[in-house]
């Protein structure tokens, strides 16, 4: 059975938080190389994202985005703890 190197899959999901989508492409290649965009606030998901393909793949080229968007309301508080502040 022959099986194709060449593919194309999207996740998205959805919370109360924002909104997540994975996109993932690859092509045929000798050797396998992955290429990575991240938001900054996930580049530490990188090595780990990186371990999981190497565990599944051999060979090929391997694209990877995550676009993330979060929700404006969904924003953290910030409380001054005036008291800490002064010391």
């Amino acid at each position: 059975m022959i099986r194709s190197m060449t593919a194309y899959a999207r996740r998205e999901i959805k919370g109360d938080w924002g909104s997540a989508a994975w996109e993932l492409r690859s092509v045929n290649q000798r050797y396998l190389e992955t290429y990575f965009r991240l938001p900054e606030q996930f580049r530490s998901l990188e090595p780990v994202v990186r371990e999981r393909i190497r565990a599944r793949l051999t060979r090929g080229k391997v694209e990877c985005t995550l676009r993330f968007e979060q929700d404006p309301s969904a924003q953290g508080e910030l409380i001054l703890n005036e008291k800490l502040a002064k010391q």
